[in-house]
């Protein structure tokens, strides 16, 4: 049997359970006592208490109402988040294309801004499958700051140890744009 026969089966199942038991559509009501706690009966709240109710009619449509697959979710969750991590992502190379072009003395202004993309990027939700390229961008990103702060320290020793923190960015940058196409459905 396949998903979507096992999907209609339970459907199925819960629609006789719903109309075979009357107190399952029986009004439920939600609302806050006076401390502020939720309170979940099926006896309406006190007067002066504004309830938010659920019926049972209500309850019922809910149950039999047609669910997306799990591959639609993830599809759908894809569309909308590849979109905004790949205006980070521009918005990160820009930045660190000023920064690379910036005077040490200056670099204080591009090195916040980079700090702000990556702070939002790590921010982002992305589905399941852009989780593991999301960190190596923020990785990539430590990585690119940490070039920066090591160069704006010192003439000669920041510019060596920058050196070691650059190419380790630019590799984990290749390997989100590896995994985020990787995901693309």
């Amino acid at each position: 049997m396949n998903r979507h026969g096992s999907a209609s089966l339970i459907v199925l199942a819960w629609a006789l359970v719903l109309v075979t038991c009357p107190s399952a559509l029986a009004d439920v009501y939600r609302y806050k006592d006076a401390s502020g706690k939720w309170v979940i009966s099926n006896t309406p709240p006190p007067e002066g208490t504004a309830p938010a109710t659920e019926t049972g009619e209500k309850r019922l449509q809910n149950a039999l109402r047609p669910r997306t697959t799990t591959e639609q979710h993830n599809q759908e969750e894809f569309a909308t988040s590849i979109p905004a991590l790949n205006t980070l992502y521009s918005k990160w190379k820009d930045t660190l294309e000023l920064a690379h072009n910036t005077a040490r003395i200056a670099l204080t202004g591009p090195v916040g801004n980079l700090q702000a993309i990556k702070r939002e990027t790590e921010t982002l939700f992305v589905p399941d499958c852009l989780v593991v390229p999301k960190q190596k961008m923020v990785k990539g990103m430590d990585k690119m700051i940490e070039g920066f702060f090591r160069f704006m320290q010192d003439a000669k020793i920041g510019t060596i140890l920058a050196v070691e923190s650059f190419p380790d960015g630019r590799k984990l940058f290749v390997e989100y744009e590896r995994g985020a196409k990787a995901c693309a459905p």
